[in-house]
């Protein structure tokens, strides 16, 4: 004789699911804007990031980001512009030349050093500046938190399976 036992399983909370995914992305905008963080770390100019949530049932989004708008011209880049002096009769700098001056940020790099120039004082009443070389900061972090984003999703979801009774031993 043939005997078959059914088996219900139990109801999935879906909450404990959704509760799991916030934290989750909870975590990836704090490791986001840590990295942000970094590329201004030595700035005089100070940046503000922010963080921006919008949880729904079927759509988790984070954006973390800034509106300063020096951050936009490094992060971004600029063309080649002419710099005139404005409310002043003269621009005032150093300027030693090429190779006397290093950023204080390179491209495709997270993080900041100091900044630094050697040279003469020059006043100029105008000069043609070559245009920055874009940084792109917001595509390596993305980059670099593709798999951090994963592994951390992963987690949560084995949590919430396992906080829900659905663990499989």
């Amino acid at each position: 004789m043939i005997t078959a036992k059914a088996y219900t399983a139990k109801k999935f909370d879906q909450n404990i699911l959704f509760e799991e995914l916030r934290l989750g992305m909870d975590e990836t905008a704090a490791e986001i804007k840590k990295q942000f963080n970094k590329t201004t770390k030595t700035w005089k100019h100070k940046v503000k990031f922010e963080k921006k949530k919008d949880y729904q049932p079927h759509l988790l989004t984070v954006v973390v980001f800034t509106e300063d708008e020096i951050y936009g011209y490094v992060h971004e880049g600029t063309k080649p512009h002419k710099i005139r002096a404005k409310n002043v009769p003269r621009l005032a700098f150093v300027w030693g030349g090429k190779g006397s001056y290093r950023s204080a940020t390179v491209p495709r790099w997270i993080g900041s050093r100091g900044a630094s120039v050697s040279g003469a004082l020059v006043r100029p009443v105008e000069v043609n500046h070559p245009g920055t070389e874009a940084r792109e900061f917001s595509e390596v972090i993305a980059e670099y938190e593709r798999y951090g984003f994963k592994k951390r999703m992963n987690n949560h979801i084995k949590k919430a399976v396992k906080r829900s009774g659905h663990e499989v031993k």
